[in-house]
């Protein structure tokens, strides 16, 4: 079950940004980011200090002995949506709002947080 949610993931993904590239978007082009994996140390961190994303996909390390639990500051080891070893958790891009002069809402990168186990892994990547 896990790798089909995954592989949905990774699906959604790809009908996100395929043909796009690069995107035109409010204010310029969509940039994929990307950043080096992460490696927990069983505690709760933030996905990135600063900036903001139009999508977030965070995908757990497949060899990860425990679930990354993502949610806000409040996440533990027992608090927040559970991602299972190679399975993924993908926060879609929002819908258009015709109440507001933008086109697109973003996430604040500062506000997510994932509690990683100790030893295991994490990679994030999103769009801006």
């Amino acid at each position: 079950m896990k790798r089909v949610i995954s592989i949905l993931a990774t699906v959604a993904l790809l009908i996100a940004t395929i043909g796009h590239a690069p995107v035109s978007a409010q204010g310029g082009n969509v940039v994929l980011t990307s950043p080096a994996q992460v490696t927990g140390s069983g505690i709760a961190v933030k996905v990135a200090a600063s900036g903001t994303a139009r999508w977030l996909n965070v995908s757990a390390g497949s060899s990860n002995s425990a679930t990354v639990q993502c949610g806000d500051s409040n996440v533990s080891a027992t608090r927040g949506t559970p991602i299972s070893a190679g399975g993924a958790l993908f926060f879609p891009p929002m819908p258009f709002d015709s109440r507001l002069s933008i086109s697109m809402g973003y996430y604040s990168l500062s506000t997510i947080y994932c509690y990683i186990g100790s030893g295991d892994t994490v990679q994030y990547t999103w769009a801006n």
